[in-house]
């Protein structure tokens, strides 16, 4: 029997996530009764992040999403395993009635050449800061993504987010594995990116605050006109 203090929400969000080795694509979302569960111990070779307004609520333990073990041919003893470029994982997301729902992150690390890697929930959270050798984020999933997911609207009202119509600057992790930001539009075209990689969270944020901040009182110089 799963102890209470294991408990995280009273329902939750599942998200099904298309991942490749550098990025994640949303396939489907929907509403499930009852709790996710936070396990003790998470050993598994990647790790999930998910951060409800800010705040870290759940770990989750994921195999190699892009390894596929099969089951053993006729005759033959043991399995046989194939790596694919893509592979799939479902994510929960507590929820509990409270504060409005105004962003959710998912984050999701390949720790599999992290060196004496920990287990226990307090260690893997700051392993997401710190960024230690080996640490290898594989995706970065925010509420923008979700909210241009068809699926969206409708899981949306039952648990009573509003719907996302206006736009909004998002940070996401390219192919190359750096980290950029870009601002959307109501109807999801991108009209303004960072034009470069950055190899750190921190720096991007850094950036990008600036020009939340600078951006409206900045001058417009006119480098068309002679």
């Amino acid at each position: 029997m799963i102890p209470r203090a294991a408990w995280r929400g009273d329902r939750r969000l599942r998200i099904n996530l298309d991942v490749g080795a550098k990025s994640a694509r949303v396939a489907s979302i929907w509403l499930v009764d009852g709790p996710a569960v936070q396990r003790p111990a998470l050993s598994g070779p990647y790790i999930a992040r998910i951060d409800v307004n800010g705040e870290t609520v759940l770990l989750q333990s994921l195999g190699d999403p892009m390894i596929m073990r099969g089951i053993a041919r006729p005759k033959e003893h043991g399995h046989h395993y194939l790596t694919q470029a893509r592979g799939s994982v479902v994510i929960d997301v507590p929820l509990s009635t409270g504060p409005v729902i105004n962003d959710i992150s998912v984050r999701i690390a390949d720790l599999g050449k992290v060196r004496n890697r920990p287990t226990d929930y307090k260690a893997l959270v700051e392993l997401f800061d710190v960024k230690v050798r080996g640490f290898r984020l594989v995706a970065s999933v925010g509420a923008p993504d979700l909210a241009m997911h068809p699926d969206w609207d409708a899981v949306a009202t039952l648990v009573g987010i509003a719907a996302v119509t206006t736009g909004g600057f998002e940070i996401y992790v390219d192919r190359a594995g750096q980290y950029r930001w870009r601002l959307r539009r109501p109807d999801g075209q991108i009209v303004a990116d960072s034009g470069q990689g950055y190899r750190d969270r921190a720096a991007c944020e850094f950036d990008l605050r600036w020009i939340r901040s600078s951006g409206l009182q900045s001058p417009i110089r006119s480098l068309d006109i002679n």
